[in-house]
Parts: structure tokens; C-alpha cells; sequence
């Protein structure tokens, strides 16, 4: 904006996200942050994912694509989001040109997940527009879990959400 702020206009994309849903999303990031591929393959195949019956989708295999897709915020340091990083990212996502394209193929994205995966990939665009910088597992920390802020603007917001849950 001409005073220097940013502005962000949703159109209406929303949606109504059922609670087990969102707690489901948060312990599969969870086990993801704590590099546990065995509970992220098991969350992920109680969510729809995939069969857990099928061989081929191995907890190692889950792990390294979902790692790859989420690397920019579940690994606990400072990421300059670029546009190399964003096509990268956008491509484990679901395109034949990822290393992963083979486990993609025996896998799906469930309904009440496809709001999540596309605030997601927007978000990391928009991020990427901007060249940001910052640790942005703390800052989904907060969000997650609860964890304080880690920032300065996270510290100013805090008192908004603190009012907002009570």
C-alpha cells in the first residue's frame, strides 16, 4: 500500500474444517517435526492418504516426500523462501518431474485435506514473491502448539489470539 503496509484480500475461499480433521493435520506435523516416519506414515494412512496395506508406500518413502514438501517450515532454522525453492516445493507437490511421482501415483489427497494443501502452496507463493526470510517452523510452532512467539509481530498479535480463544 503507499504507507508501506501489506494488504491481503481473501475472495472467499473458506470452508468449514471439522475439528478431528484439524487435530489429525497437527499430530501428522508433529510427527513430521519430530522426524518419527513410522507415526506420520500411520497418521497420514488413518487420514486417507493411502492403503496402509500397501508395501510399496513405505514410512520412508511417506516421510521423504512429505519432508521435501515441508522441509520450509517443519526443520527448525532460518529459510529464504525464492522462487527456487517455491517451483521445487510446487513440484514434490504432485508433478511427474518430482523424485517422488512414483509413491504420488498410489497416493491421494482426501477432501477435508484440500483446503489445508492449497492455503499452503499459496502461502509458500506469496512468500516467495517476497524473498521472506525467517524461522518459519517457530512461527508454525506458535500456531500448532501454542509454542510463544518468536517473533516480534508474533508478539504483537499474541494478545489479538489470546482474545480470540477465550
Amino acid at each position: 500500500m503507499p504507507d508501506g503496509r501489506v494488504a491481503f484480500i481473501d475472495f472467499g475461499m473458506t470452508k468449514r474444517v471439522a475439528r478431528e480433521d484439524l487435530e489429525a493435520e497437527v499430530a501428522a506435523l508433529r510427527a513430521a517435526m519430530e522426524g518419527d516416519a513410522v507415526e506420520l506414515h500411520r497418521r497420514l494412512a488413518a487420514m486417507g492418504f493411502f492403503d496402509p496395506a500397501d508395501e510399496q508406500v513405505t514410512p520412508d518413502a511417506v516421510f521423504e516426500h512429505f519432508h521435501d514438501v515441508t522441509a520450509w517450515y517443519i526443520e527448525d532454522r532460518e529459510v529464504t523462501i525464492d522462487r527456487a525453492l517455491v517451483a521445487q516445493t510446487l513440484i514434490d507437490f504432485g508433478d511427474p518431474r518430482s523424485r517422488h511421482w512414483q509413491l504420488m501415483r498410489r497416493e491421494t489427497m482426501p477432501p477435508q485435506a484440500m483446503l489445508a494443501r492449497r492455503m499452503e502452496a499459496l502461502t509458500l507463493g506469496v512468500l516467495g514473491q517476497l524473498g521472506a526470510t525467517a524461522n518459519w517452523h517457530r512461527i508454525a510452532r506458535e500456531w500448532l502448539f501454542g509454542d510463544p512467539p518468536s517473533t516480534e509481530l508474533g508478539a504483537l498479535e499474541e494478545p489479538f489470539h489470546t482474545r480470540a480463544a477465550a
